[in-house]
């Protein structure tokens, strides 16, 4: 295992630059390639369903992730 050691502000500053150089409104929509999409759309349902609230679910309270529904064929 190897540990590298790097000043705070420098890893800020690299950290900075890639979030400005983001150029896409929603990123599961910027994905094309549909494998990937459905991965990423799948850990984004499984990290919802784990916050008090879900994201745009329009009720209160906690849902489990045996909960979510996810598409034929992409569990």
């Amino acid at each position: 295992m190897f540990r590298a050691l790097v000043p705070r502000e420098e890893v800020a500053a690299v950290i900075a630059a890639e979030i400005a150089g983001i150029n896409y409104n929603n990123f599961k929509n910027s994905v094309c390639d549909d494998r990937l999409h459905g991965a990423y759309s799948r850990v984004w349902s499984t990290m919802a369903a784990l916050q008090p609230t879900p994201p745009y679910s329009g009720t209160r309270g906690r849902r489990r992730p045996a909960q979510l529904a996810f598409p034929k064929g992409t569990e």
